[in-house]
């Protein structure tokens, strides 16, 4: 099996990651990369209850150590890498949730079925502790207090960066997801970038609280974009890019 082949990598990987931070980095990246795994087998129709069980395994293994280390980032008061860290998480659950419904929906039984619910479930993990944090964050009880006009501008540049790297794999992808997926793509984009535009005028009228959350957005918006591209183009499979947003909700 593929992700067996990888396993010694893997945990080079992991002993090189010498901080907490860019340890929970490679459990994402490896999730990441198992989800992707798993998709790919699906849709090359190589999907077993076999292969896709040892996949959801360590799915769920990688998910667990992120959970419990973003539990130390909480605990420790570490609330600015810990909503940094459950975005990036959260993203990337929302956007291989959204594929694996759109390439399992005849799998009504079995492994398949089962990792997409796995994936439903941990994403509604991931935005139950990314809220919890945020509470903490407004209630002032952070290392640093609150809201400080340093994690504003911190958050802040976190999201334009987000949405400069989602463009350049947009670029990267284009000739392999068609021009629909790109149209999809960038509208993703223009509504991470209209949060931030909503979020420097909360600056301006000193709702701190409402700046760093709509921020945060921009970010989950353009990391999950960027997920889906990279995904799609990989995948070789026909699905929506499109993020729900009030914009194309009410179309």
């Amino acid at each position: 099996l593929y992700p067996v082949k990888l396993g010694f990598n893997e945990k080079v990987f992991a002993v090189l990651a010498f901080s907490d931070q860019a340890k929970m980095d490679v459990n994402i990246k490896l999730t990441e990369r198992r989800l992707y795994e798993a998709e790919k087998l699906i849709v090359e129709n190589k999907v077993n209850d076999s292969n896709v069980t040892v996949l959801q395994k360590t799915f769920q293994k990688e998910t667990e150590k992120i959970s419990k280390k973003i539990d130390v980032l909480n605990e420790k008061k570490m609330y600015d890498s810990a909503i940094m860290a459950t975005s990036n998480f959260e993203s990337l659950l929302k956007a291989h949730g959204k594929i694996l419904k759109n390439i399992s929906l005849k799998e009504v039984e079995g492994a398949p079925r089962n990792l997409l619910q796995e994936v439903l479930k941990s994403e509604q993990g991931a935005t139950m502790k990314k809220n919890i944090t945020k509470e903490n964050i407004f209630k002032g009880e952070g290392v640093n207090g609150g809201i400080t006009q340093e994690s504003i501008k911190q958050n802040l540049t976190f999201a334009e960066n987000e949405i400069l790297t989602a463009r350049a794999t947009i670029k990267s992808k284009k000739d392999k997801i068609g021009k629909q997926a790109v149209l999809e793509a960038e509208n993703n984009l223009i509504f991470a970038q209209e949060k931030i535009n909503e979020g420097k005028a909360s600056v301006d009228a000193k709702d701190f609280n409402k700046a760093f959350s709509v921020f945060s957005d921009a970010v989950g918006i353009a990391k999950q974009t960027e997920n889906l591209v990279k995904a799609k183009g990989g995948l070789n499979v026909d699905f929506s890019i499109e993020i729900s947003t009030p914009k194309n909700e009410n179309k």
